[in-house]
């Protein structure tokens, strides 16, 4: 998408490319930036660090579940 975005393409064009809904393709450069610019690798190093900070799931055991 950052490609895309830097060659000048169009926010529908790269939902459609992608198989995204061109409001997420238009809203993730805003949500992932800093400065003002938005970095693909910097903004996935960021969501794996929010992701890792998460509370694991719990197994469900029990006879009833077997």
């Amino acid at each position: 998408m950052a490609t895309l975005h830097a060659g000048g393409r169009p926010i529908g064009y790269i939902a459609r490319e992608t198989g995204r809904d061109s409001s997420s393709v238009c809203r993730e450069p805003k949500g992932d930036g800093r400065h003002g610019r938005h970095g693909a690798c910097a903004a996935q190093g960021r969501a794996e660090a929010r992701r890792g900070r998460c509370r694991p799931k719990r197994r469900l055991s029990g006879p009833a579940l077997a």
